[in-house]
């Protein structure tokens, strides 16, 4: 039934609706995880070899990075390191993630000043983004966040999966309002390059449609789509949850009057 739904979900909706999709999965598979280790005592003792052994992985990371961290692969593994490291202190509800989520973005933000100095691909800029993304916001460091996404605007070419990675980042938190504002950012950028696709001749469009849908790459009117969607989504949820605080207040005023009558 709910997929039959989201078969009539119309088209600018069904990537904000596969978002909600995706959270709800991630957030039933953790709370599967946390339940596997409140039974039974072998589950407890897996737990603890599972923090040794991506504290250890982290540990030795940290080492191979303070020694050559002008090495892009190095500073790569120390992210990816912390990053495991964080993700399993905070599943198994461990204290210490804070300080990984710190080593994290730090080692991010020194792989993204690596790539400012020689030929990287879009691809790794926007992974690299996004760590640090992940760790300010996991740091309840939302303006560090959007001061990273905002700075990717005018460092990398903008693809729907980054949009949307960014966007599920945001909505996780519940971000809508400063989502708004971003996506807006995104399409100011945007805008423009879509426009100069569109200037072309209609022989040129139709060549370079038949050469996108054969190679499978999407143009920046994809892209532009994907941030305006997002944008209406954010819009739809403030709106959402200004009915839904309106109507509490609503029910508390009337029980409040009803009281005061009895």
């Amino acid at each position: 039934m709910f997929i039959e739904n989201l078969r009539n979900v119309k088209k600018k909706w069904k990537v904000p609706a596969l978002i909600l999709i995706v959270l709800l999965v991630l957030g039933l598979l953790s709370s599967f995880a946390y339940l596997g280790t409140s039974f039974g005592g072998g589950s407890i003792g897996s737990n603890a070899e599972g923090i040794d052994y991506y504290a250890t992985a982290a540990e030795n990371a940290e080492k191979a990075a303070e020694k050559n961290g002008d090495d892009v692969d190095t500073l790569l593994q120390a992210v990816t390191a912390f990053d495991n490291y964080a993700t399993y202190q905070v599943l198994y509800f461990d204290n210490g993630s804070a300080e990984s989520y710190g080593k994290m973005r730090d080692y991010a933000n020194k792989l993204l000043a690596l790539y400012g100095g020689q030929e990287t691909d879009d691809s790794a800029w926007a992974d690299a983004y996004m760590y640090v993304i992940r760790a300010d916001l996991a740091l309840d460091d939302v303006d560090g966040a959007r001061e990273a996404f905002n700075k990717s605007l005018s460092t990398i070419t903008l693809t729907s999966d980054y949009l949307n990675n960014y966007s599920t980042a945001l909505m996780t938190k519940e971000l809508y309002d400063e989502l708004v504002e971003d996506m807006n950012a995104a399409i100011a950028v945007l805008e423009p390059l879509a426009g100069d696709v569109e200037e072309d001749s209609e022989a040129e469009e139709d060549e370079t449609e038949t050469d996108t849908a054969d190679s499978g790459e999407e143009t920046m009117a994809d892209v532009l789509s994907t941030a305006q969607s997002n944008l209406e989504y954010a819009k739809m949820m403030i709106s959402a949850n200004t009915a839904t605080t309106e109507s509490t207040d609503s029910d508390t005023t009337d029980e409040a009057a009803e009281d005061t009558a009895e």
